[in-house]
């Protein structure tokens, strides 16, 4: 088998295979040959001996946050085998072909939302991220109270520059979140209101746009309900504003669904957690490409200190072994190999969920595929981070 890129000619073969995989019905006759060809360079494909497509994956560039830096990221999507070549090893070829083409170019971390946890763990991804859900919860279960701050609608042609700064400042705040694209922006806000019944709302503080939030509320037969799709806020008083708007919406829509991120207390916002629809939703795997580069980015403690990491990692040699761990003074010093014997030893996958914060070091102690006996002198580099990602792909 062969894995490569494909060509502009292997499009639809492509289409093909990820419409067999996920059971779609496409009928690419009628797309425009701009809507074909978007993204196709992002396609990695598996061919067999006889040079049939077989199997794809989409490796989308992105950029997420660790500790205030913007790390090189790979999105994994779109993966899909035809039913006859399954079982032949033709995704872990993929895997195995881009993951060296995202370490080789400068990638720390890539990422994923799976079908099967169990199943991308054999390529060392894990869970690294989930969110609090309301969902199908009752408009009136929002706690009341009068918005403090100007609401205001973003109508189309309008500048939505304010709303990006919103959110690059919350990004900030929140390890995993994207440096947005102006082709992931567009999935949020290039719709008409009254055509698509999707509406883009500001929130107004005395320095300029402190919150906004993205609102579906297509009419259906019976319950009318709406979702916030999108939100970011710059403090507590503009996440109530929102909410407070939402929950004026109560006498033309019944219920409501959105994400929070699982450092806001949901019980803050709502009156009976019984009719919340209280979910806790995963969201994603992530997976370390470049162990120096991911944990080089760490904001490390004042004080110094030192320990020595084991990483196993099947798929990149580049990050299977030991390496040992200096920082202090708000930085790591160095990640360099060593044969000092380990303090602790741990997957790959396991070492994602470290760097971006979502276990700490003293997690690990419950993971029966950790060892760490000297877990006490890693603890201070590892400790949890606040996790958050809006964006899907």
């Amino acid at each position: 088998m062969m894995v490569r890129p494909i060509t502009k000619e292997e499009v639809p073969r492509a289409k093909y295979i990820g419409a067999v995989a996920f059971r779609g019905s496409q009928d690419l006759a009628t797309w425009t040959q701009e809507r074909l060809l978007w993204g196709y360079e992002t396609y990695r494909a598996c061919f067999d001996e006889d040079g049939a497509m077989t199997a794809v994956m989409r490796s989308i560039p992105h950029e997420m946050n660790i500790d205030g830096t913007f790390l090189k990221s790979g999105g994994i999507a779109s993966v899909a085998s035809l039913p006859e070549s399954r079982g032949q090893g033709n995704i872990r070829a993929i895997f195995q072909y881009v993951l060296r083409e995202l370490y080789e170019g400068g990638a720390a971390l890539s990422y994923l939302y799976p079908f099967s946890f169990a199943y991308y763990r054999q390529f060392g991804y894990e869970l690294c991220c989930t969110n609090t859900q309301f969902v199908d919860m009752p408009i009136d279960n929002l706690l009341p109270g009068k918005s403090a701050r100007r609401i205001t609608q973003l109508m189309p042609g309008e500048s939505d520059a304010p709303l990006r700064e919103v959110y690059a400042r919350f990004a900030g705040r929140y390890n995993l979140m994207l440096r947005r694209t102006d082709v992931q922006w567009q999935r949020f806000l290039q719709f008409d209101p009254v055509k698509d019944n999707r509406y883009v709302y500001c929130v107004h503080g005395t320095g300029g746009l402190c919150g906004y939030a993205v609102i579906s509320a297509p009419p259906a037969q019976g319950e009318q309900k709406l979702q916030i799709i999108d939100c970011a806020f710059d403090d507590v008083h503009a996440l109530r504003s929102v909410l407070s708007l939402v929950r004026s919406l109560g006498a033309q829509v019944d219920k409501m669904s959105m994400r929070i991120p699982e450092d806001v207390p949901y019980d803050a916002l709502i009156a009976d957690p019984h009719r919340a629809g209280l979910q806790c939703r995963a969201q994603g795997m992530g997976r370390v490409v470049n162990a120096a580069l991911a944990i080089s980015a760490l904001a490390a403690p004042q004080a110094p200190g030192e320990g020595v990491l084991a990483v196993r990692d099947a798929q990149l040699p580049q990050n299977d072994g030991a390496f040992l761990l200096t920082w202090g003074g708000g930085k790591v010093h160095r990640v360099e190999r060593t044969n000092r014997t380990p303090d602790a030893s741990l997957p790959v996958g396991r070492l994602a969920q470290l760097v971006c914060g979502f276990r700490s070091m003293q997690d690990m102690r419950y993971f029966p595929d950790v060892d760490a006996p000297g877990l006490q002198k890693l603890a201070p580099l590892f400790p949890r981070r606040p996790v958050n990602l809006s964006d899907f792909f």
